[in-house]
């Protein structure tokens, strides 16, 4: 097996320290996810986030509370409606619960985030959010990976128990996706306005590989995030540039080497607390 030469070269300046051009990332996603070359990739952005952090993270994990044929229609998304294999289903309220109890056992865990689908019944969540709070630890955060809402849907929410949301505009919203940015980016002002936490980076999702020349000018600043679309696990990913808004931040804590963790490599508290 053969790893391409100028694709080699560049991974080993990136490791000496040596930041990829534009150039270099365009040349770099034109390699198909499965190739060898993308697997290199992602071990050396894996690699480098370790050294630069010291191994430190936050352990992070996530219940797919509903499962349905979503209209944000994300090509790289395993539940994007028109592609997607997955058959509609919902967790009871018991299920949902003894995953909760799975996953803060150990008392490890920074912060449960309970996913809908782009489109989602809010008052059920609004319910699931005030039983998984009753359920869960204090110090345990929970955050919200949902579609768009609106100012009083956010304060519902954190009146209800919510710490944080997750949200982003990613590259290539609106080509790669069904989804609007500016309806994106609104969402976000809304929960930095709501003083609930903001958590969003600066994603390279992707479909395959990528026409030379093509993508956004500034792609070079992202590292890739390659990680499975599972409906309930805690998973290891490398993420990019990290923005966030969120209140009362812990310190990390250790992360293993990520073969079977449920830990992501770590930002220390001042690149958690840059401001957007």
């Amino acid at each position: 097996m053969k790893i391409d030469k100028k694709a080699a070269s560049i991974l080993d300046m990136a490791q000496a320290g040596r930041a990829p051009t534009k150039e270099e990332c365009v040349f770099l996603l034109q390699f198909p996810e499965t190739s060898l070359e993308a697997a290199l990739l992602r071990a050396v952005s894996d690699s480098i986030t370790r050294r630069r952090f010291n191994n430190e993270g936050v352990v992070l994990a996530q219940i797919g509370i509903e499962i349905a044929r979503c209209p944000g229609g994300c090509k790289f998304c395993s539940f994007g409606e028109g592609h997607t294999a997955f058959e509609p289903s919902i967790m009871n309220n018991e299920d949902i619960l003894r995953s909760a109890d799975n996953f803060t056992a150990s008392g490890d865990l920074y912060a449960l985030f309970l996913m809908t689908m782009h489109t989602f019944d809010f008052e059920r969540l609004v319910h699931i959010v005030r039983i998984v709070r009753e359920r869960i630890p204090r110090e345990t955060e929970i955050v919200v990976n949902i579609g768009d809402f609106d100012r009083a849907q956010a304060q519902d929410l954190k009146a209800t128990g919510v710490n944080g949301a997750y949200h982003v505009c990613r590259l290539r919203e609106g080509i790669d996706t069904a989804l609007d940015p500016e309806k994106r980016k609104a969402t976000m002002r809304i929960i930095k306005d709501s003083r609930i936490g903001l958590l969003l980076l600066l994603r390279t999702d992707w479909t395959g590989a990528q026409p030379a020349g093509t993508g956004r000018p500034d792609l070079h600043r992202a590292r890739i995030r390659m990680c499975p679309a599972r409906r309930n696990e805690a998973c290891v990913f490398s993420v990019g540039p990290l923005v966030t808004t969120w209140p009362n931040f812990r310190a990390p804590t250790r992360a293993s080497d990520g073969r079977g963790s449920s830990g992501i490599p770590g930002l220390p508290r001042d690149e958690m607390h840059r401001g957007p």
